[in-house]
């Protein structure tokens, strides 16, 4: 396993522990704010999770949720400058887990990474791992 996966694995994990809720139905919602020790009817003391519809949070936990995903976009930028081919791992893994070898479309990869085309193209080392990733993914395919 490379650093990128060993960093998005502990990255998630910690996600995944974070307290969030899901509620599709009003049982579940229910059930979400009683498992938060608040009553079904102290909505404001909740908030969406934007894009996903049925995704809350307490408001209380927002700035740690904030400071969390800060810290690990953070972490990210200082193992790309410490760690050799981290880009190239990063984009590597990402392009394979959008399926690029059989779509060509490098959309979902680059969105997923919070980037930009133009900041991969203002950037040479991470042009150059872009650029050697997309390669090798495609060559992997080519069986």
């Amino acid at each position: 396993m490379n650093a990128y996966q060993q960093m998005k694995e502990l990255h998630q994990k910690e996600f995944n522990a974070f307290p969030l809720g899901f509620a599709l139905t009003d049982e579940s919602f229910d059930k979400m704010m009683r498992d938060w020790g608040l009553e079904p009817t102290d909505t404001k003391k909740i908030c969406k999770i934007p894009n996903t519809g049925f995704g809350f949070m307490r408001k209380s936990d927002v700035p740690a949720f904030l400071e969390m995903i800060e810290r690990h976009r953070n972490e990210e930028k200082e193992l790309m400058e410490t760690i050799p081919d981290f880009a190239y791992d990063m984009f590597r893994y990402e392009l394979a887990n959008h399926e690029y070898g059989y779509t060509y479309d490098t959309d979902d990869t680059v969105e997923a990474l919070g980037l930009t085309y133009d900041e991969i193209e203002a950037d040479p080392k991470l042009k150059d791992a872009f650029e050697r990733a997309k390669r090798d993914v495609i060559q992997q395919e080519d069986w």
